[in-house]
């Protein structure tokens, strides 16, 4: 019983990653590529957006593959602009603290 629960278990992670089916195509495309636009470099080799670029890597660093890096970036971002409209107030990018490390 226990091995199965892994199983069940792991296979719930995976369908996390995976992108839904459900809601406008249209809008989850524009939100995907958001996503893409934000990660990737300037070129002068900095990163567009340093705060989403630091969540890319570290969900990477976790063994995502890129496209369920993004589909992460893609959930947050739908979580951040939830929250704006809820509230009512617009967006503040959080600093993010160099550990000395290049981005």
């Amino acid at each position: 019983m226990v091995a199965g629960d892994k199983v069940k278990n792991n296979a719930y992670q995976d369908a996390r990653d995976m992108a839904t089916k459900q809601g406008s195509r249209r809008l989850q495309a524009t939100i995907y590529f958001l996503a893409i636009q934000m990660v990737q470099l300037s070129s002068k080799g900095t990163p567009r957006n340093p705060v989403v670029r630091a969540y890319y890597e570290k969900r990477k660093a976790e063994g995502k593959t890129s496209q369920q890096a993004l589909i992460c970036i893609s959930r947050r971002l739908i979580s951040i602009i939830y929250g704006m409209l809820k509230s009512g107030t617009e967006y503040r990018m959080p600093v993010v603290e160099s550990s000395g490390e290049n981005m």
